[in-house]
């Protein structure tokens, strides 16, 4: 009987090790490839992200944050638009953040336009879910996005001179912000 105990005892060891040793297979990643790096942030600014959240062959849900990064004043309010090429992804839902008081339209195929505003201040959720079918693997490049008016809660002072980009193209990343 101790002999059927330390076979089991020792069979359980070798599976308990070989699934932590594994432990990094279990994720969402493909096989052979590697996962994607946190986005880093060099210089003080607030940065558009868009985050996809999730993402089937047909489908994506991304969300649209405003990224302070060295920048203590909070954003109030948020306004601008959204561009996205409208052959590869068709919108379908929108959403404004929680504790943002806003509105969204989509005024033609691929151009949305959005404005909000929290007057306690915009943290580190997201400003915009977007749903989206899509017909292409979603991109940066699919994107432009226009900024017009970002104002602090404090003292409502312009903070368009810290929105942070390249050229008119938010960052995208499939990895949650810290």
């Amino acid at each position: 009987m101790n002999g059927i105990r330390g076979v089991r005892l020792a069979a359980a060891l070798v599976l308990g090790t070989a699934l932590a040793g594994c432990g990094d297979l279990l994720g969402t990643e493909k096989k052979g490839e590697p996962a994607e790096p946190a986005i880093t942030f060099t210089e003080p600014g607030i940065y558009p992200v868009l985050v996809v959240a999730q993402q089937t062959a047909d489908s994506a849900r991304l969300e649209l944050h405003l990224k302070r990064v060295a920048v203590t004043e909070r954003v109030a309010s948020v306004q601008g638009e959204l561009k996205f090429d409208a052959t590869k992804l068709a919108l379908g839902a929108v959403t404004v953040g929680d504790g943002i008081t806003g509105a969204t339209n989509e005024t033609t195929a691929g151009t949305l336009r959005f404005a909000g505003v929290a007057t306690a201040g915009i943290d580190g959720g997201a400003v915009l879910t977007l749903s989206f079918a899509t017909r292409a693997p979603v991109a940066a490049e699919a994107f432009e996005l226009n900024v017009e008016e970002i104002i602090a809660s404090e003292d409502f002072v312009n903070l368009g001179s810290r929105v942070r980009m390249q050229g008119r193209t938010p960052r995208l990343t499939r990895v949650p912000l810290q």
